[in-house]
């Protein structure tokens, strides 16, 4: 009998298991390259992340026992016992938060979207998927007992050129892929750089050059990289992935693992605390300060301004590397514990009281009503969610929709308008959609006031 030849390590499949994967291939092959709302093409980093997820999520679910042979069959059910599953095994809330915003997406991608709650429903513990975006230590180098000139020369002793990315890390607040692929050339304008090329989201963005190291830093690497004939900080002799690999081998070899504590993210961190206290004077959070004489206006805008070199839009952002500033997320005399549960009751009486108007828009005619897109309810919800938060933070909680006033609508106003927060079309938009939620409270005065400002 005649054999077909194999490669070492092939799997084959048979059975469920193998029709189960035929249908998610071609589920892959439909849907994999683009987003969530299918407006844009992910990168190839992503991609290889949701397609690892899949087919491992298919071979635990035929080991659970659940033989399906379409993917088209996923029932909440089977969510659940994956979940417990994951859950039963230590996984990360952040792990397990990321796990089940790719079981809703494949959800939406069977036609079958919004068939699954709250993740809640679906563990043992809600506290196991409870994920904090608040640093409540000090991640960087100095944070964690470091000197990073130390680092840096151990990591010079390896190789230079890591050495030289892992100091672009540092000096500009960049990540690892952005600092790799940085362009010293045509990226330097002057008084800032350019951050293009390997950004998150490829959102580019602009950081200041304020200090004479960093400038230096930028000549000397313009010099190295027209020597070689390089575009970026990579040698020639890498592409990206062999090049990532071996800073991160570097990295281990140098002490910098994350079971020491130490990474090259806490350089990121480093840049992020050092740049509040350029800005304010004043120790971050996470380093005991953030007191003294600053105005309130003058830490929030030193907080936006570190988001934005870090590249995020939102000054929340950086609670995750400076910490929570209490005075600007918790009232005054109020324990956590106690606000969080007022902001989720809060903001379950308004999404409660919007649900049945908020799914519609009005057509040509105002009698006529017109279902708005899934993407659209959700960007609604979420901007309810955010301004009700935003109200609790500016010591006026909405304590029940009826209750809203003039001094919730200014608030939010003033908080949009703050120079460098939103762009101009950003703020057109929120207000007409605020404009539209005072109507839907039988609050049209409240709605002139947002037209008029």
């Amino acid at each position: 009998m005649n054999h077909r030849a194999m490669a070492p390590h092939t799997v084959v499949y048979y059975g469920a298991l193998a029709q189960l994967r035929s249908t998610l291939n071609q589920l892959l092959a439909k849907h994999l390259r683009l987003s969530a709302d299918g407006r844009k093409h992910i990168s190839h980093a992503t991609m290889a992340d949701r397609c690892q997820f899949f087919n491992r999520m298919v071979r635990e679910l035929h080991d659970l026992g659940y033989r399906l042979r379409s993917i088209s069959h996923f029932k909440p059910k089977h969510a659940q016992v994956l979940m417990r599953h994951w859950e039963s095994q230590s996984v990360s809330a952040s792990t397990l938060q990321k796990r089940w915003s790719y079981l809703n997406l494949l959800c939406r991608w069977i036609g079958k979207e919004g068939m699954l709650g709250d993740v809640s429903g679906y563990v043992e513990s809600v506290e196991h998927v409870k994920r904090s975006y608040v640093a409540v230590s000090d991640h960087s180098w100095t944070g964690q007992g470091a000197d990073p000139l130390e680092i840096l020369s151990r990591v010079v002793s390896q190789d230079e050129d890591v050495a030289r990315v892992l100091c672009f890390q540092l000096a500009f607040g960049l990540r690892l892929q952005e600092a790799s692929l940085f362009r010293p050339t045509q990226d330097d304008r002057g008084d800032e750089v350019d951050v293009i090329a390997g950004t998150k989201g490829g959102r580019p963005r602009k950081v200041a050059i304020e200090t004479e190291v960093q400038r230096c830093l930028l000549d000397e690497a313009k010099h190295m990289v027209e020597q070689r004939g390089q575009r970026s900080l990579i040698p020639l002799r890498y592409d990206l992935r062999q090049w990532l690999n071996r800073c991160y081998t570097v990295f281990r070899r140098c002490g910098l693992k994350r079971i020491e504590g130490l990474v090259s993210h806490g350089a990121r961190h480093q840049y992020a605390n050092d740049l509040f206290t350029r800005l304010t004077g004043l120790d971050s959070p996470v380093r005991g300060g953030e007191g003294g004489g600053v105005g309130s206006a003058e830490v929030d805008r030193a907080r936006l301004q570190v988001s934005l070199r870090l590249g995020h839009a939102r000054s929340a952002i950086a609670n995750a590397y400076l910490g929570r500033r209490g005075d600007a997320h918790e009232p005054v005399g109020m324990e956590s514990s106690v606000w969080e549960g007022a902001l989720v009751e809060q903001r379950a009486l308004l999404q409660e009281r919007l649900k049945t108007v908020m799914a519609y828009r009005t057509g040509s005619s105002k009698t006529q009503r017109i279902a708005v897109s899934a993407h659209t309810l959700r960007y609604r919800q979420r901007l309810l969610n955010q301004w009700v938060g935003d109200w609790m933070r500016l010591g006026c909680p909405l304590t029940h929709p009826d209750a809203l006033s003039e001094r919730h609508i200014d608030g939010l106003l003033a908080l949009w308008t703050e120079p460098g927060r939103l762009d101009r079309a950003t703020i057109k938009n929120r207000c007409q959609f605020l404009s539209q939620v005072c109507c839907w409270l039988d609050r049209e005065d409240l709605g002139q006031r947002v037209k008029i400002n």
